[in-house]
């Protein structure tokens, strides 16, 4: 596995993180929702960072930016500032 599928697969990591936080914060009392709203922002921040510094063009990028884009719909429908 080269470095650019690394950083892929790191990425996606954090985007799956990221849901899965969301996911958590919808079971949660109101204290612990908030501080997995922070989190998932957190892990969707990263993500972002890392698929602007990627190099990546056409599909590749193009569905790791649709994947970022759900994931900030859902953090702005929690709430979160991103």
């Amino acid at each position: 596995m080269d470095t650019i599928e690394r950083d892929i697969a790191w990425l996606r990591s954090q985007l799956t993180v990221a849901r899965w936080h969301l996911d958590a914060a919808l079971a949660a009392p109101v204290g612990m929702a908030r501080r997995n709203i922070d989190r998932a922002r957190q892990a969707y921040e990263g993500a972002r960072e890392a698929l602007r510094d990627l190099n990546l063009t056409g599909e590749p990028h193009e569905a790791l930016a649709k994947e970022l884009a759900r994931v900030r719909e859902r953090l702005q429908a929690a709430g979160a500032e991103v």
